[in-house]
């Protein structure tokens, strides 16, 4: 039986050492801030279309601030399985995540972004940081951190919804047909 409890008690042993979640938070911070800062022409106009739905937006932040803060303050033992496989999912959510903004990043703001991992995914951002964030939640044997991500997942499938619903406007026939071709996560 997998026993997620051992860290539940984290408070007694905060510290910062280099065993500490937050390299995960921090490498996930900073892929995510480099990648948008690269490519501020097409980032920032389709961030500003991104509707801001009452209370799920600000649900979506608190649950998305929470995981990662939270992260900072959790153990993990390099030489057990839990960080092995952690680390592992971890790694694959990053890749996958830096992928996704990359397209995100460098398509072209008239069209929707269809290319690459789009082709397989049309919210491959929100899928990939719920796999790193499952990884670290394993690594650090955290039932709260992969609690958090699992409802945050859910509050954001009401986004995706929401960010669809924009893009059949911004881009009408195309993005409804890309919607029939790609799945809405997997």
């Amino acid at each position: 039986m997998i026993n997620f409890g051992k860290n539940m008690s984290f408070f007694s042993e905060i510290s910062f050492t280099w065993h500490n979640g937050w390299l995960f938070s921090l490498l996930y911070f900073v892929l995510s801030t480099a990648l948008l800062l690269l490519f501020p022409k097409y980032t920032i106009p389709r961030f500003t279309k991104v509707p801001d739905v009452k209370y799920v937006t600000q649900i979506n932040y608190i649950l998305y601030y929470a995981i990662l803060i939270f992260l900072i303050f959790l153990p993990f033992d390099i030489g057990s399985l839990y960080f092995i496989v952690g680390a592992s999912i971890f790694t694959i959510g990053i890749i996958l995540y830096a992928v996704s903004l990359l397209f995100f990043a460098i398509s072209e703001i008239q069209i929707p972004v269809t290319q690459g991992i789009y082709k397989f995914s049309r919210h491959p951002v929100y899928l990939s940081f719920f796999i790193l964030m499952i990884g670290a939640g394993i690594a650090t044997q955290s039932i709260i951190v992969i609690l958090l991500n699992i409802a945050h997942f859910i509050n954001a499938i009401f986004l995706m919804k929401e960010e669809e619903k924009s893009c059949i406007i911004i881009y009408g026939n195309d993005y409804k047909k890309y919607q029939e071709k790609v799945r809405m996560i997997i």
